[in-house]
């Protein structure tokens, strides 16, 4: 159904999507609403077999009528075989266009190779901290302490990784502008030492000497059997959490060994294969015999009622807090679910293993792009025996830990058997 103009003016976002909604006014044209109420036009069209939107403007900047007159300018350029993006027939000539508008179109060009989430990230951090301050600029008139001035805003708030990344994201603004010729430098460029240097920490993992406490608490913590196997096997794949709550069982060739994940499932966006230990693989089996028909390894609790069919992200750190692994006690250090991959790093280095196969098993590339192009091995053959190896490792202590808990139960408890019984099915 067309819009119209008194229609457009009262549109509110309405929460149905975290990033934009989308309101048609018919024959491709868009009307979108950021979550902050911010409406511009798009238009949708295909060009060689390939989605694309053209931006047309923000409103009311560019009233209905002028978004439906480029619409149609656009639609005739696209008839004579010719890409309306490179016309670039905008409202505003190239040297009026502001910020927002430059930076939408950015978001728009980027996005479709983002993760969803990433992509609610940067248009919230934009939203939030950028849009307020330089939005509405002519792009060509912004200087390098403008976008300084906005910066240090930022960093007024305490928040120095969300100003740095925050940063990062209005150069590439700029850089697209550049591209595009609507100017002729970056401001934003050489700006990151100008900001007060970010204070990294390295996300808590767990120390070698508590891996046997650790497997201890898991065994005699209340959980489901489907979470503490999820646990069990980000420590033994050091995958990120991401990728093991929306694994398939399709993405699995446990025969082989082998876990296939899709692009989408990794955060650098590419296919990745994941050499399984003999463990993994039974611990696969044993979910398997747990299968409720879901095509998901770690479908979403029934009664968790998420917006997602498979495991939310805070499941598995929940329960490493239940274990006491919180911070809170004394004799037991933070933990959470990426900290694995540093302790899968630091053993497998410690062991003198080809640190080449390490940093590909977890997806890490050659930062020295001239080494890259030589480094073109995944190291498959190497990385099924680091896994193994690895595997065992953790074994040890993971049995140790068992025999301990039996230890205790059949000292202490009047019910032994029975208690070691339920004790060695769960475990």
């Amino acid at each position: 159904m067309a819009l119209t103009d008194r229609e457009i003016k009262s549109l509110k976002h309405q929460g149905k999507s975290k990033i934009r909604e989308y309101i048609s006014d018919g024959h491709g044209l868009y009307l979108t609403i950021s979550t902050t109420n911010h409406k511009s036009w798009i238009w949708k069209y295909r060009f060689q077999g390939k989605q694309k939107n053209l931006t047309i403007g923000t409103y009311p900047e560019v009233s209905l009528a002028d978004a439906r007159y480029l619409a149609q300018e656009a639609r005739q350029t696209l008839n004579k075989g010719v890409d309306p993006s490179l016309q670039k027939k905008i409202i505003n000539n190239d040297n009026n266009l502001d910020f927002q508008a430059i930076a939408e179109q950015w978001f728009d060009t980027h996005k479709p190779k983002w993760t969803p989430k990433y992509a609610r990230q940067v248009i919230r951090r934009l939203e939030t901290h950028v849009f307020p301050h330089i939005g509405k600029l002519n792009i060509a008139t912004i200087t390098a302490k403008d976008i300084l001035t906005t910066m240090r805003k930022m960093e007024s708030k305490d928040i120095g990784e969300t100003t740095t990344k925050t940063l990062q994201h209005v150069r590439s603004v700029f850089d697209f502008a550049v591209i595009e010729t609507h100017i002729n430098s970056n401001p934003a460029n050489r700006l990151a030492n100008n900001l007060k240097p970010v204070k990294t920490s390295n996300l808590p993992a767990l120390p070698q000497h508590q891996i046997q406490p650790f497997f201890k608490a898991l065994m005699t913590t209340g959980s489901s059997k489907i979470t503490k196997n999820a646990l069990l096997l980000i420590m033994l794949t050091a995958v990120r959490m991401g990728s093991l709550r929306t694994s398939k069982w399709v993405d699995f060739d446990i025969e082989n060994k082998l876990w296939n994940i899709p692009a989408e499932n990794m955060k650098q966006n590419r296919p990745f294969t994941v050499t399984l230990s003999t463990w993994a693989c039974d611990i696969l089996r044993d979910l398997q015999s747990l299968h409720n028909n879901s095509e998901y390894v770690f479908p979403a609790s029934k009664k968790g009622g998420g917006q997602h069919p498979y495991m939310s992200e805070n499941t598995v750190g929940k329960l490493i807090s239940s274990m006491g692994f919180d911070g809170t006690q004394a004799n037991k250090p933070k933990v959470v679910p990426h900290g694995f991959r540093s302790l899968f790093t630091d053993v497998c280095n410690e062991q003198g293993m080809n640190p080449d196969a390490i940093e590909r098993a977890l997806d890490h590339l050659e930062k020295n792009t001239t080494r890259r192009a030589y480094l073109r091995s995944d190291f498959m053959e190497e990385r099924f025996k680091i896994a193994e190896w690895y595997s065992e490792w953790l074994q040890e202590y993971y049995m140790a830990a068992k025999q301990e808990v039996l230890n205790e139960i059949r000292a202490t408890t009047e019910q032994a058997k029975y208690a070691e019984l339920i004790f060695k099915e769960n475990n």
